[in-house]
Parts: structure tokens; sequence; C-alpha cells
């Protein structure tokens, strides 16, 4: 038993690892983009995350999403057809349901234990 990011799952699937997710209990964590207030070329990196986005893109973005595994966080790429099998991701209605969901203020208010005790655990 070990926990993995979701799209690794279906990544050692296919190396046959003989590997089943489950879903009931896992913590849902959702990613995005940002920019960080001092990048060296914020322009860039906006220009990145618009042509990400866009109906130009849609398609490679379709592509990166079923090779690891993650939902396409562009919204023309759901559109199109795709070879991933619904079921194997976290946003699977039966597996999002299953998931734990995170109380972000219980976690605010644990922020300094928890960042002591990943300090002390990096530290070994």
């Amino acid at each position: 038993m070990s926990t993995f990011w979701a799209g690794r799952i279906v990544q050692l699937r296919k190396a046959g690892e003989p590997i089943v997710p489950v879903w009931n209990g896992f913590p849902r964590d959702i990613s995005g983009f940002g920019i960080l207030a001092k990048a060296p070329h914020p322009n860039a990196a906006k220009a990145f995350i618009d042509y990400f986005f866009s109906d130009e893109a849609a398609q490679s973005v379709l592509d990166l999403s079923q090779d690891i595994n993650y939902d396409p966080p562009n919204k023309k790429s759901l559109e199109l057809p795709s070879k991933v099998n619904p079921a194997d991701r976290a946003t699977y209605p039966a597996n999002w349901n299953a998931m734990l969901s995170m109380d972000v203020q219980v976690l605010k208010g644990q922020r300094t234990e928890i960042e002591k005790a990943w300090q002390e655990w990096i530290a070994k």
C-alpha cells in the first residue's frame, strides 16, 4: 500500500504494475496556475497561460492530459474525444465523491504546527 499522485496510477498500470486505486478517503488536491509577484518574465508567463487555455491549444492540452492522466484545464479540450477511461480519473463522480475535502480554515489554524513538523521531518 502506498499513496500516489492520481496520474501516476495509470502510468504504473501501463508499465504492467498490478495497482488498484482506492479513492475512498483520499484527500482532494486541486491545483492551478499562478505567477510569482517577482517573476522575472511575468508577461511571458501570462502569455503561456493565455495560450494554454485557448481554443488553439485545446488538442495539445488534451494530448498532454491523456499522457499524464489529469483532466485538462482547458474547457475546449473537454469537448474533444478522449482515449482515457473517465473512471480512471480523480474527477470521475464516483471517485470525486469518495474523496475527502480539505478544510482550509482548519489547516490555516494548524499552519505553524504543520510547518514545524515538516521542517523536523525533512531535516532527518
